[in-house]
């Protein structure tokens, strides 16, 4: 059964009319009710994966290649270096509520690709490791450089966060363009409309947006995987006509 993200209310909230608030806080109560009752319901669907539930591994799924498990592996560790970040930044700059926003979704989507690597059998690279601290050598000098970076100053920070996601884009237009099993290729595409997302929302606070950057419309923070989805495998699907570019191989991955 496919299932798709829910939007985030929290972020109507800061944007709404106080008359639409007092509305928006009732059904933000009745959603976190609706949110977990198929969190019970969908054991091993999108929303699940979301709250953290692991699957056991899925023995009808095709098998992947060596490099596909790299693949994965990798989107892991990069997911779960953008949330350490952001949760560091949002930390120190918490004028800036743009960092805790992103850091959930992205604690979603690290939480995705491990449902991903649940699946399909592969080793997570990210088990047991303290925030900061990654498998991947290349993953952890990038984490160095941008905390490094950030930790000077706000908009040191929200330059760092637009270089991650530069990064990240690159990386992920670069699998998207590969062959992979179609779950995993939506999950590749998902994760890709969300980092242009980001990109738009720390580009629109760095040039002052501070309230468009989380409202719809205005250079909107919200997520694909916040908004209802398609129904691809697993809801990945986004909906938006996501396309894939020509075949290339990965590149700026060197481990």
């Amino acid at each position: 059964m496919a299932t798709g993200f829910l939007h985030d209310p929290e972020l109507d909230l800061k944007c709404g009319k106080p008359e639409e608030v007092r509305k928006m806080s009732t059904w933000r109560k009745t959603m976190l009710v609706t949110v977990s009752a198929l969190a019970i319901l969908l054991g091993g669907g999108v929303v699940a994966m979301a709250a953290g539930q692991s699957p056991a591994a899925d023995v009808s799924v095709q098998a992947v290649t060596p490099v596909q498990q790299q693949d994965l592996q990798f989107t892991r560790e990069e997911e779960r270096m953008a949330r350490d970040l952001y949760k560091l930044f949002a930390e120190k700059y918490d004028d800036l509520p743009v960092f805790g926003r992103i850091s959930w979704s992205e604690q979603r989507h690290f939480d995705a690709v491990g449902n991903m690597l649940v699946r399909y059998g592969i080793e997570d690279p990210s088990a047991g490791k303290a925030a900061g601290v990654y498998s991947d050598a290349a993953v952890q000098k990038l984490y160095d450089g941008w905390k490094a970076q950030g930790l000077k100053s706000s908009d040191e920070a929200l330059n760092a966060a637009i270089a991650l996601e530069t990064r990240d884009i690159a990386d992920l237009e670069k699998l998207v363009a590969k062959d992979n099993p179609s779950d995993v290729e939506s999950l590749y595409s998902q994760l890709l409309a969300a980092s242009r997302h980001h990109q738009s929302a720390f580009a629109a606070v760095a040039d002052g947006d501070l309230l468009g950057a989380g409202c719809p419309g205005m250079g909107s923070m919200h997520d694909p995987d916040e908004r209802g989805s398609g129904g691809g495998p697993g809801g990945w699907t986004d909906g938006r006509g996501n396309g894939t570019g020509p075949m290339g191989s990965r590149g700026g991955m060197n481990r």
